[in-house]
């Protein structure tokens, strides 16, 4: 029995081998990305907590300092999206609510 030229073409595609450097180029690729993926979202994320403390010493109203703090947000990551930014928005409220760094700010 024969084997068919698309088996013959499987066997040989799968018998391929990535040469070592290319693996390791690509490990060391991934390991920047995502290093600098969570520089920058740290960065985001301590902005966004040092507005909210901004806005609580603002004296402003519960929704003036929630619309500067959101503005803030979008301002810094355009394509975020708002379900996300409320979400982070929230969680550092209630982060710093526990550290006893503010009292209320919603």
């Amino acid at each position: 029995m024969s084997i068919s030229i698309f088996q013959r073409c499987y066997n040989w595609i799968a018998g391929i081998t990535t040469p070592s450097w290319l693996k390791i180029l690509f490990d060391e690729l991934q390991t920047v990305i995502v290093s600098t993926f969570l520089n920058i979202g740290k960065a985001y994320l301590d902005g966004l907590e040092a507005q909210i403390i901004k806005a609580q010493e603002s004296g402003l109203s519960s929704d003036a300092k929630w619309q500067m703090v959101f503005n803030w947000g979008k301002a810094n990551i355009p394509n975020i999206r708002d379900s996300a930014l409320n979400l982070a928005i929230e969680l550092l409220v209630n982060l710093l609510k526990r550290r006893s760094f503010m009292k209320v700010l919603a």
